[in-house]
């Protein structure tokens, strides 16, 4: 699946689409190292001299409003849900799964931990911990909230045959944006908690906590643009900063 950028003879954009092509006719470049997401492997790949036939081409435009080709084909749901929202959901699930596996081994870890150089015995007993373990907890469960919100958006309006309005696909992306804030703000007071020890390489907090920075850090999830995507709409201001809306 790659996604190009399509010019004219004046090499002016005039569109942006996706090509399926066999594996075979790629190479892959070892480029993935990284600090956290390691084991995707979302290396390079290299194309030389490639053509990609018309009806392996994939139209981006219409797709982002949930208009694919070839409608009569479509048997699930699924098949029209419109794509521009679902683009930067996709990635939320993941990131929330982590931040609540997170969440479990402090919660876990403060029952037998203590606290440096003070006199509590267990993390659990200390009034500090108990309020950034609540207010952790609840980031966490507003971020799940928002993105199951939108989820449900996108899959009803699939379901009745409708189109999502502009102020709500906007809507959901400026929800994914803020999930993701509110995630990496949760996990980087849990990683508090857990002290220095959660750095240990043989801990899973540190690889959570380096997981869930990366990840949340997608193009499709920047926290300001995706604001500034929905602040526009609510205010009616004429131009968006994305086609993917």
């Amino acid at each position: 699946m790659l996604c190009y950028l399509v010019e004219d003879a004046a090499n002016n954009v005039v569109d942006q689409v996706i090509g399926f092509v066999p594996m075979s006719e790629v190479e892959i470049e070892d480029t993935w190292f990284v600090a956290g997401m390691r084991g995707t492997g979302s290396n390079t790949l290299v194309a030389k001299d490639l053509f990609i036939p018309d009806h392996r081409i994939f139209p981006l435009k219409p797709a982002i409003e949930g208009d694919y080709p070839r409608p009569e084909h479509s048997r699930e749901t699924s098949d029209r849900w419109a794509l521009g929202p679902v683009l930067a959901l996709i990635l939320l699930g993941p990131i929330v799964g982590a931040a609540r596996a997170l969440l479990e081994e402090v919660v876990e870890g403060s029952r037998k931990r203590g606290i440096t150089y003070t006199t509590y015995s267990r993390q659990a007993d200390a009034a500090l911990v108990q309020q950034q373990i609540a207010e952790a907890a609840l980031k966490i469960d507003s971020a799940w909230l928002h993105t199951m919100r939108a989820a449900s958006d996108i899959d009803d309006a699939a379901a009745a045959g409708k189109r999502l309005d502009y102020l709500t696909r906007a809507r959901i992306r400026g929800e994914c944006g803020y999930t993701a804030k509110l995630v990496r703000e949760a996990v980087d007071s849990l990683v508090s908690v857990g002290g220095a020890s959660g750095f240990a390489e043989a801990n899973p907090i540190q690889r959570m906590w380096r997981d869930i920075n990366v990840a949340s850090r997608h193009g499709m999830l920047s926290t300001a643009p995706d604001l500034e995507t929905f602040g526009r709409a609510l205010l009616g201001v004429k131009g968006n900063i994305t086609p993917a809306i």
